[in-house]
């Protein structure tokens, strides 16, 4: 690691900013009339709109001016949006359209799917004491899998085209409420997760705790580094528990470095077979590609793809409809984003960035605007510009960006840092 070129962080603490709750103004923007403002998050600015001819719902990203200003990394981020558009998949969140009008501003039109995140739902099952049955977990699994599987054997004119998703969280899973399962932000591993909001759901330590070995150590991410996400994700839906998840970010890494999920005697035995082999610490003792991991989940859990199964999950997601039924969840690949204006809403759950992050974002606006003239305000905590290299896991080798992750240990043994065994848990970035 003696090659990255690494920054200390020692003696910065945390910037803020301020967004203001003010009234939303629709715009339009090409064909599209952007008639509400769903979110603003670490994913950039999300808004319902519809086609100007044929009224056709869709959800509008914006990508924030912050990562166009840096070429490199707007460059990998079209680059994977391109992967994207025009791909259907019933697993995959579709990229309709990239819009680029003439002031430089970039807008990704995708799919409104009517739903919510995975996180929702496991926060749920949390609450209720009550993980997902065997049958149910190993579907929404398989469903991930098909989507990566496509994903990981994209073409272009040029050959193989790979797109790994890297950034493979609860929030980047969209669940609508007529039973389908959703995979969204392929390739968001390469934004920046610098920018943290007092309030936020996610910190950089839950974020992290979604990583695969190899992307904390700052190897280079394969189809390897998503079967290991995939097995974090079974893992949390058939027994609610996180399990690379510390109390503070340094136990988090370790715990991710380690890959040690403890005991799984809990589990029907077929199934923990598979999570022991997604969960592998070394990437070759995994399964050798999502097509591997596929065939193993349908011999451990039959019928686990079947329609039966995704009627089940459309009753297992009534109960959150209910108590939401105007949430929209939307996906674009997560962007850090500028200091902008926000409309008042109710709860929000963010899919969005899971790098990272990358990220879907589902919302439920407050509805309309206020036509009151006080103003509220909410503090953004902002990474100053030289961490985020860091802080994004995007390492800097040799003065040039790689096309890897980075290693998360640069955000401990910067210069400044103590070695590992010395140094302290606590990190002034970390938001718990």
């Amino acid at each position: 690691k003696s090659s990255k070129n690494r920054t200390g962080i020692t003696g910065y603490g945390k910037l803020s900013r301020t967004v203001s709750n003010s009234p939303f103004t629709p715009f339009a923007v090409q064909s599209y009339q952007c008639s509400r403002l769903i979110s603003v998050g670490r994913s950039g600015d999300l808004f319902a709109a519809r086609h100007a001819s044929t009224g056709a719902p869709f959800a509008i990203r914006r990508i924030s001016e912050e990562v166009l200003e840096d070429p490199e990394m707007a460059q990998t981020v079209l680059h994977n949006l391109q992967q994207m558009v025009g791909l259907s998949h019933p697993n995959t969140v579709t990229i309709h359209e990239i819009l680029r009008p003439q002031d430089g501003s970039v807008f990704v039109v995708m799919e409104l799917v009517h739903g919510v995140d995975l996180g929702t739902l496991l926060r749920h099952t949390r609450q209720e004491r009550r993980p997902l049955p065997a049958r149910l977990a190993t579907h929404i699994a398989l469903q991930i899998c098909h989507a990566l599987d496509q994903a990981h054997h994209l073409t272009t004119d040029g050959g193989p085209d790979p797109l790994v998703h890297g950034a493979l969280w609860p929030p980047n899973v969209l669940l609508s409420y007529q039973g389908g399962v959703r995979v969204t932000d392929f390739g968001a591993w390469v934004i920046p997760a610098a920018m943290q909001r007092d309030g936020d759901k996610a910190s950089i330590r839950t974020q992290f705790s979604y990583r695969s070995p190899e992307h904390v150590n700052g190897d280079a991410l394969t189809g390897a580094t998503d079967i290991f996400c995939v097995g974090i994700l079974l893992y949390e839906m058939l027994t609610t528990r996180q399990p690379f998840l510390g109390g503070s970010l340094l136990e988090t890494l370790e715990l991710v470095e380690t890959a040690q999920i403890g005991s799984l005697d809990d589990l029907p035995p077929a199934l923990a077979s598979v999570l022991e082999r997604c969960l592998a610490q070394e990437s070759a003792q995994r399964y050798a590609d999502v097509a591997g991991l596929i065939s193993a989940l349908s011999v451990a859990v039959p019928g686990a793809g079947t329609r039966e199964v995704r009627e089940e999950l459309v009753r297992v997601l009534e109960p959150l409809a209910l108590a939401a039924p105007e949430v929209e969840a939307a996906a674009a690949v997560a962007v850090t984003p500028t200091s902008t204006e926000v409309t008042e809403t109710t709860e929000t759950t963010e899919t969005t960035e899971g790098s990272g992050g990358t990220t879907a974002t589902s919302e439920t606006s407050a509805g309309g605007s206020t036509t009151s003239s006080s103003t509220t305000t909410t503090t953004t905590t902002l990474v100053p510009p030289e961490l985020r290299p860091l802080i994004s896991i995007q390492v800097l080798n040799g003065g040039a960006r790689a096309g890897r992750a980075g290693a998360a240990t640069d955000l401990l043994e910067g210069e400044g840092f103590a070695p590992r065994s010395q140094r302290d848990a606590s990190i002034g970035v970390e938001a718990t």
